[in-house]
């Protein structure tokens, strides 16, 4: 049973605690395949690709959707709620979200046993990009305590169903580290995710984030709108380099910058952005991905706090940011 006020302050959801179920929600867990395979393999549009996805999943968990977007309703909006939805993103500094000291801490101290054992060098090795290096992904997080509570903090949660207007699901964790290096390509290039239209991605920095260390660097929503329709931005032709940006208007950028324990949330579906370019020093940080439970182009993890903390106690709020029902 969810009980939603209004209040004159910080808006609140309560909600009662309950034992939690860990059964996944039905959340056609395999549609980023379905996706590759109808706009990547058969060529259907995207939006027609989309919106199939959409639907399905709408029609398979309908009272899932109605519940999440009626919680999210019921959530007072303030003024830096409206300032995401016209920028597409927003700054935290570390004393606005509680542990985010603690997250640092503990994140610091992964990427030193990875240093240690070799995962580190290994993971670069095998890696994709040489530039992003995934240190600790998904479930592995979930051994710790402090980086699940931030996950599912209130002021989180509240700030990413507000802003997709649905309670969302944590669709990705990952520690990212940026070694030192000079290349210009994929993603350090120009573009915006496609996981769906809108977005939440909550990244915090282990180490300062400065112009050494290859910061993100986005266009504001609006800016970037007006970009992609002057230069005819497609998914399939996503990466776009600066020259062609700046022509089209988009010489407005912001670079997020700031101290350790900085958080950013960020919509990389709206935000032209590109990050990790040409640092002369390394760069940690811990992504957060907030997507709607209808994201055309997302496969949830199987998120099991249990496992790593037997006692841990999921109000059904969370249950629903983690999938679970």
């Amino acid at each position: 049973m969810t009980e939603v006020r209004d209040t004159t302050g910080p808006a609140t959801v309560t909600v009662t605690a309950a034992p939690p179920v860990y059964r996944n929600a039905r959340l056609l867990r395999r549609s980023k395949g379905l996706h590759k395979l109808l706009y990547n393999r058969l060529g259907l549009p995207l939006n027609a690709s989309e919106g199939l996805i959409r639907g399905v999943k709408y029609l398979w968990n309908r009272d899932d959707a109605r519940h999440r977007n009626r919680i999210a309703r019921g959530l007072k909006l303030d003024d830096r709620d409206h300032i995401l939805q016209h920028t597409g993103y927003l700054r935290f500094d570390p004393e606005q979200l509680h542990g985010a000291c603690e997250v640092v801490d503990a994140c610091r101290a992964e990427f030193d046993t990875a240093q240690t054992t070799g995962s580190l060098a290994a993971a670069r090795a095998s890696g994709r990009k040489d530039y992003l290096v995934s240190i600790v992904k998904n479930e592995e997080a979930l051994h710790h305590k402090c980086i699940i509570d931030l996950a599912l903090s209130r002021p989180v949660i509240d700030t990413a169903s507000k802003y997709l207007g649905a309670v969302p699901v944590l669709s990705a964790m990952r520690l990212w580290w940026t070694p030192p290096n000079i290349s210009t390509a994929d993603s350090q290039m120009y573009h915006c995710d496609r996981e769906d239209r809108k977005q939440l991605k909550f990244l915090t920095y282990i180490t300062d984030s400065t112009m050494e260390t290859g910061p993100l660097t986005i266009l504001p929503a609006g800016i970037s709108e007006a970009v992609k329709t002057r230069i005819n931005y497609s998914y399939k032709r996503n990466r776009r380099a600066d020259a062609e940006i700046r022509e089209a208007g988009g010489d407005e950028t912001v670079t997020l910058t700031g101290p350790s324990g900085t958080t950013y949330c960020v919509d990389t579906s709206r935000c032209l952005h590109f990050g990790a370019r040409q640092n002369s020093a390394p760069r940690l940080l811990l992504v957060l991905q907030y997507t709607n439970s209808l994201a055309p182009n997302v496969t949830v993890p199987r998120w099991r706090p249990d496992a790593h903390h037997p006692s841990y106690e999921l109000d059904e709020l969370q249950r629903l940011v983690l999938g679970l029902t």
